[in-house]
């Protein structure tokens, strides 16, 4: 609102491409009716009263074209408002105001931030007048790390990218922020400490009837980060590595032509039928296009452990998956010892290519097809499921994997997502706060410099297995999600249908299980009826 006016209200000594009544300038955002109204407020200051004293000699409305959507001066300059939804073609100008291009709404949706960021690259560089001298200015929150803020940085030719978070991180700042404490606040006479504290907490913000802001918004509004410090939703340290304990050197084998160490998983359950509890997690991408997103693909296998020999936590919100049950002192004794279901993220990797070619690609020595690539995942790993989100090409993947497996005894099912990828992400995240899934690590030989013995050593995780953890970290507003949304879905399919339960579930069932029960017919189940018990 105020760059337009000081830009047109330059002397003529300062007149320049970019300087200067004569300059045209075209603003754009999210919605017609925010760029409607910043264009109401741009007008209202250059032909109000206290502007017109000042520069009416080199601004005045020009009476045939006055409009909010577009209104133009006597000496050459224009303001043309618009929206990427309302379109863009036959307008431009030599200065671009983008503002706020892209809402926290449509980054949660791939479908309506794809749009908003081919809009970005293809659409708008077409609307800019004399390219060469022409200026483009961006302002907006980080709501996503592959959106329009990112973009430029990484397309403009000499950007400048300005960011001033709320308060000071000395690791992540731009040169021309002058703080230097770790935390320092941007404008403490505006936002005290105090007033900060209360938003980023979620009590009462500025007014009583504010809602806080979440930690996602907090980094998006006042941090300047798409992602809040130290990760989103799962934590790296959520994790758990497997194995638990390095295996002794005996027991270790290698690769017969590579020579790499090979980690033995741990032994995966079966059904009633002999089957291993084996699920393949599939989400799709949009396109085939090498631009495009990748598909995601998730293997995942379930295990029994002791519980004892698990380190448990108990999240707060570990409460809502439980009901009602016997007395937790109790039920832990019960059933202390008994094997209790993980999960063993066993392969997990992203592939961008056409729905089906047979041809092997020579890095991976695997097919490039999607299809085919899935297909020898699922003979190989000896799956008993597959899912596929119910989205873009998932229907398709799903129709051509049907064909290709008739004559296995394999489901395939499409899953529709009900809810945004966040709150599909939250829906997991108590498995891994429980500390129920698990991730293959490094296997590695060492040798002790004082005695010369060799041992073996669990140090850090697969290349594989670190991007599906940084996926998951940064998810579901991170650059590339596709692992993160393939494993949440697995996650959530294999939560549904029972095969892994929560700590607290897992307990109350098993003591449940073990109490005393009346043998039918009996005089105790009568009598036990007749008090509403049995």
């Amino acid at each position: 609102m105020l760059y337009p006016a000081w830009v047109w209200c330059r002397g003529d000594e300062y007149i320049g491409p970019q300087s200067g009544p004569q300059v045209t300038i075209f603003a754009v955002s999210y919605s017609q009716s925010l760029a409607a109204e910043l264009a109401v407020k741009n007008r209202r200051l250059c032909f109000g009263h206290w502007f017109q004293s000042m520069w009416s000699d080199r601004v005045q409305l020009l009476p045939d074209q006055a409009s909010v959507e577009s209104f133009a001066n006597t000496r050459g300059g224009v303001r043309t408002s618009s929206s990427l939804s309302g379109g863009l073609i036959g307008r431009g100008g030599t200065l671009h105001l983008y503002d706020d291009l892209l809402t926290p709404a449509q980054a949660n949706s791939d479908a309506e931030r794809n749009s908003v960021m081919m809009a970005m690259a293809e659409g708008l560089p077409t609307r800019l007048n004399a390219s060469a001298t022409a200026a483009r200015i961006l302002v907006g929150q980080r709501v996503h790390e592959d959106d329009p803020s990112n973009y430029a940085v990484e397309s403009w030719p000499d950007a400048v990218w300005l960011m001033f978070p709320l308060e000071y991180e000395v690791s992540r700042n731009c040169p021309q922020d002058t703080r230097t404490e770790e935390g320092e606040l941007l404008t403490p006479d505006l936002w005290p400490r105090d007033a900060v504290e209360r938003m980023k907490l979620g009590l009462q913000g500025r007014t009583k009837d504010e809602p806080g802001l979440s930690s996602f918004a907090v980094a998006a509004l006042l941090q300047q980060s798409p992602v809040p410090r130290g990760g989103g939703i799962v934590a790296v340290d959520d994790w758990m590595t497997w194995p638990t304990e390095p295996p002794p050197i005996s027991e270790v084998k290698r690769h017969p032509k590579t020579g790499e160490l090979i980690l033995e998983l741990p032994e995966i359950a079966t059904d009633d039928l002999g089957r291993a509890l084996i699920l393949v997690s599939v989400d799709c991408a949009y396109s085939e296009k090498s631009s495009a997103d990748y598909n995601g693909i998730v293997v995942l296998g379930i295990f029994g452990r002791r519980r004892e020999e698990v380190s448990r936590s108990s999240p707060y919100f570990a409460e809502r998956w439980g009901g009602a049950g016997p007395d937790p002192s109790a039920a832990e004794d019960l059933v202390q010892a008994e094997e209790m279901a993980r999960v063993v993220v066993m392969e997990a990797y992203q592939l961008r290519g056409p729905l089906n070619d047979h041809a092997i690609d020579p890095r991976t020595r695997k097919p490039r097809g999607l299809v085919q690539r899935l297909v020898e995942t699922i003979k190989r790993r000896t799956a008993l499921r597959v899912v596929i989100e119910d989205a873009s090409r998932g229907r398709d993947t799903a129709q051509e994997l049907r064909r290709e497996l008739w004559d296995y005894d394999i489901p395939v099912e499409l899953v529709r997502p009900a809810t945004s990828k966040l709150n599909r992400l939250l829906a997991v995240e108590p498995l891994f706060k429980n500390r129920l899934v698990f991730a293959p690590g490094k296997l590695e030989i060492v040798t002790d410099p004082r005695t010369g013995q060799q041992r073996t050593e669990v140090r850090g995780e697969l290349q594989w297995v670190n991007e599906l953890i940084r996926q998951c970290n940064r998810g579901p507003l991170g650059r590339h999600d596709d692992l993160c949304d393939a494993m949440s879905q697995g996650l959530a399919v294999i939560r549904r249908d029972g095969w892994l339960e929560l700590d607290k579930e897992f307990r109350n069932r098993r003591s449940s299980e073990m109490a005393w029960r009346p043998k039918p017919g009996s005089l105790g189940r009568d009598i036990a009826r007749a008090y509403g018990v049995g």
